[in-house]
């Protein structure tokens, strides 16, 4: 049997929540029994006309079903106590294992994929041990043991329960390769939803701008379309399953009254069994339910399982080897590179020198922001070499790249975390300086302390993340277009950061203001990367 690495990271921490959901449900199982015998001696004691047997049976029911019922709770709030606890423990786990991904994995995954399929499949996969294990577990044995105890006392009454319990059998095999193929669909297009939601929510200004508003909600429909079509599939299967358990239900209920009516007519049974068998007739038949319903989630489960691992597998970086602390220049050697058959870089060669600031200008869409991809290694489908202090960087590990250089993309990343909690997180021994950084970028104590990062402004933003990189220690920093929503104050503030720095600086920008810094400019044109030379540094602009 194949073990999944989800497995043995969430088994022990779900111990104890699926220990107690076991107890849970194997308790009404022997609840079951000792009210099956106390009905059956209070209905005997009313058919004698035994007036003290039958109060007393009566009040004793009554104690012990109370009792019971307050047992059930106090062990249902337990459980869902240790339900809530072991379940965050198991999540933060998941996104630890998730952050270890190679950043090529997480920048190809998408949000929607992200979004809408890791949360659903890590839900999946600790509800089999939560719940689905112990539901089936409990339906077997609740099944057998019942069974057994009607068998003893009449096999053909145990024998006719379980061939109208394999009734239930129906609903399972008509939905369960419906389920499968609609759980899959539906993660699919969802997936779809979101990250076209998200990347139209970027785009807002540009459909606004460009007019391109009927292009946008025609793209909509077409998903729209293919998610109701989807939806409605979906809806169908549970409809068909909700009246087919509906239906069978009724059949099963009234059947065997029924049938046990005419059985006890006949004298072929007694009244204490044809009691007894009634009030473990309804247990037994949801317990045979419960085994039939989990096997298509067994099967969904499963699927989810699979998919998780994949974040597991590429959990480990190959990359294994140090980097020198001398030779620290980024060579870039006959780079290729093509995005969706367009092609962005042609054996394009650079050599970008340590302790330069160096500008990267080109038209947009060119290819500035790709670059920088390339030598962090989100990309990895290249063709060249591309090599920091003469090492390539396929050979070297993720954990010792992210040292060496630092990167501040073009959109700011919005959280939920004050800058100063942002800090202490990224930058604790250089807490001090990252917050003298941001005061000199104007931010007040008050947008420091207190304001959620994702409630600034997006000059605010630019400024929060640019005081944490101009506390990094890496030896490279990556700027993309650092200028940008930026206040007269903030470039100020910028320009004479990057001249206090000691160390490399790549700059994407369009802004001139940054050419007072500049000791190297750089274009993108014609798929090549070419040096500019002249009497100023950046004469010639992209």
């Amino acid at each position: 049997m194949k073990t999944y690495w989800s497995t043995k990271l969430f088994r022990p921490v779900l111990l104890k929540s699926s220990l107690l959901s076991w107890i849970l449900r194997l308790l009404p199982i022997s609840n079951g029994l000792i009210t099956a015998r106390i009905l059956s001696g209070i209905v005997s004691g009313a058919s004698k006309g035994e007036v003290s047997g039958v109060l007393s049976g009566g009040f004793f029911l009554l104690f012990f079903v109370l009792a019971v019922k307050v047992l059930e709770v106090l062990l249902g709030i337990a459980f869902e106590k240790a339900k809530a606890r072991s379940v965050h423990c198991c999540k933060i786990k998941l996104y630890q294992i998730f952050l270890k991904n190679p950043l090529q994995v997480l920048f190809d995954s998408g949000h929607g994929r992200s979004i809408e399929k890791l949360n659903d499949d890590f839900e999946k996969v600790t509800q089999k041990s939560l719940i689905l294990y112990p539901e089936l577990g409990t339906g077997i044995l609740t099944a057998l043991i019942y069974f057994a105890f009607l068998f003893l006392q009449n096999g053909a009454v145990a024998g006719i329960l379980l061939a109208i319990s394999v009734l239930q059998i129906i609903p399972p095999i008509i939905v369960k390769r419906f389920m499968q193929v609609n759980y899959e669909s539906c993660r699919e297009i969802e997936a779809k939803l979101t990250d076209f939601t998200i990347s139209s929510l970027r785009g807002f200004a540009a459909i606004k701008l460009y007019d391109l508003k009927e292009w946008w909600l025609e793209k909509l429909k077409g998903y729209h379309k293919d998610y109701s079509r989807i939806g409605s599939v979906s809806i169908f299967t549970n409809t068909a399953e909700n009246t087919l358990n509906s239906f069978i239900s009724a059949v099963l209920q009234y059947g065997t009254y029924a049938i046990l009516g005419v059985m006890l007519l006949y004298s072929y049974i007694e009244m204490d069994i044809c009691v007894e068998t009634i009030a473990l007739s309804g247990s037994f038949f949801a317990a045979v339910k419960a085994i039939f319903s989990s096997i298509p989630q067994l099967a969904v489960t499963k699927m989810a399982q699979e998919r998780l691992e994949g974040w597991f597998d590429n959990s480990q970086n190959a990359g294994s080897r140090s980097l020198s602390a001398n030779n620290t220049d980024i060579t870039l050697q006959n780079i290729s590179y093509a995005f969706e058959k367009k092609q962005i870089l042609n054996n394009a060669s650079a050599i970008f020198i340590s302790e330069k600031i160096c500008l990267i200008k080109g038209e947009n869409g060119i290819g500035k922001s790709t670059l920088f991809h390339l030598m962090l290694g989100m990309l990895t489908d290249y063709k060249g070499e591309i090599e920091l202090g003469g090492i390539d960087l396929r050979t070297v590990s993720e954990a010792e790249l992210l040292k060496k250089i630092f990167y501040l993309p073009q959109e700011d990343v919005n959280v939920s975390l004050t800058p100063r909690m942002l800090y202490e997180m990224a930058a604790k021994e250089q807490l001090a300086q990252c917050l003298e950084n941001a005061q000199k970028f104007g931010l007040s104590s008050v947008q420091i302390e207190e304001t959620q990062i994702d409630e600034l402004s997006g000059g605010e933003r630019k400024k929060v993340y640019l005081a944490l990189a101009f506390t990094s220690k890496s030896l490279f920093l990556l700027l993309d277009e650092p200028t940008n929503a930026l206040d007269e104050l903030g470039k100020n503030v910028l320009l004479e950061l990057l001249r206090q720095r000691k160390g490399s600086a790549l700059i994407i920008t369009h802004d001139p203001l940054l050419e007072e810094v500049a000791d190297e400019c750089y274009v993108i044109r014609n798929q090549k990367i070419d040096i500019i030379k002249g009497g100023s540094v950046c004469e010639a602009k992209g």
